[in-house]
C-alpha cells in the first residue's frame, strides 16, 4: 500500500470518528453569569426591561463598535419590545422580549442573520436578597442536529460568558450609582 493510500484512509477514518463523537456532544448549550447588586430589584429591572436602557451597560454597545447602528420597535419597555443591530464587528440580528415579569423575570428570543438555527432563548432573573438583588442571565440554545454546530456549542461559554461577566459588572455599576442618587 502507497504513503498517499494510508494517509488517505487515515484522514478518512479520523474524519469518520469526529463526526460520530460530534453526534454525542450535547445538543443544548446552556450559559449563566449572576451578580449582586446592592440597588432594589425593580430599579434594577427597569434598566434590563426598557432595550434603550441597554446603551448604558450593554457590552455591545458603541464601545466595541462605534459602527453599530441600533433600530427599535415595539412598545418602550416590556414583553413586545425589540431592537435590531448591524456592525462590522457583531454582525446583525434581533433582540425580542417575549415575556416580562416586573421585579421577577425578563425573556427573550434572540435571533442573528444568516443563523439557519432558529431564535436562542436569554433572559434576567431579579432575586431580591437583603435590599439587593441577585440578578442571574441566562442563554440557552439549540445547536442542531449536526456535529459542526455541536463542536460550535463547546465555545459558547467561554465566548458569550466574558461579555455577560462585563455587561453584569456595567449593569452594577448603572444600578448602583441610580439607587446611590435616588436616596
Amino acid at each position: 500500500m502507497t504513503i498517499l493510500k494510508r494517509v488517505l484512509i487515515g484522514f478518512v477514518g479520523l474524519l469518520v470518528v469526529l463526526l460520530c463523537i460530534g453526534f454525542l456532544l450535547p445538543r443544548e448549550v446552556n450559559v449563566e453569569r449572576s451578580a449582586t447588586i446592592d440597588a432594589p430589584a425593580d430599579s434594577v429591572f427597569v434598566l434590563v426591561n426598557d432595550l434603550h436602557q441597554w446603551e448604558h451597560w450593554t457590552p455591545w454597545g458603541k464601545d466595541r463598535d462605534p459602527t453599530i447602528e441600533v433600530t427599535y420597535g415595539g412598545p418602550a419597555a416590556g414583553k413586545g419590545a425589540w431592537y435590531s443591530w448591524k456592525s462590522e464587528e457583531l454582525g446583525a440580528g434581533k433582540l425580542e422580549i417575549v415575556e416580562s415579569h416586573p421585579g421577577k423575570s425578563i425573556e427573550m428570543l434572540l435571533s442573528f442573520e444568516g443563523d439557519d438555527g432558529g431564535p436562542a432563548k436569554c433572559g434576567f432573573t431579579f432575586e431580591p436578597v437583603d435590599g439587593k438583588t441577585n440578578v442571574k442571565w441566562w442563554f440557552d440554545a439549540d445547536m442542531g442536529v449536526w456535529p459542526p454546530g455541536r463542536y460550535f456549542g463547546l465555545l459558547i461559554d467561554r465566548m458569550l460568558g466574558a461579555d455577560y461577566e462585563k455587561g453584569l459588572a456595567n449593569l452594577k455599576s448603572v444600578a448602583e450609582k441610580k439607587a446611590a442618587t435616588a436616596e
